[in-house]
């Protein structure tokens, strides 16, 4: 698949989908993990759960709502952060 699609139309993919998902995350009012556009990974995306926001019931929130799911921050960050790899997006 990633042949027949092409290295580099693949990586504009990623970047695209990366974009939409920080545009998103922009609508919604939540803050990037990462502050520096230029520097955020075109495959994975952070996002802060706001302050006094239930992490957990965020993501359930938008399963239910959005049928979307993302995956929970690492470690100390699971209950402040909620992650969206960008490839999911690509394949719903």
């Amino acid at each position: 698949m990633l042949e027949e699609e092409g290295l580099e139309q693949a990586f504009a993919r990623h970047r695209r989908f990366a974009e939409a998902t920080h545009r998103a995350a922009a609508g919604w009012g939540l803050e990037l993990q990462c502050s520096e556009i230029s520097e955020c990974s075109p495959v994975l995306t952070t996002i802060r759960t706001p302050e006094g926001i239930n992490a957990d019931a965020f993501r359930k929130l938008v399963l239910d709502r959005f049928d979307l799911s993302l995956g929970t921050g690492s470690a100390s960050w699971r209950a402040r952060s909620s992650a969206s790899g960008t490839w999911a997006i690509s394949t719903t």
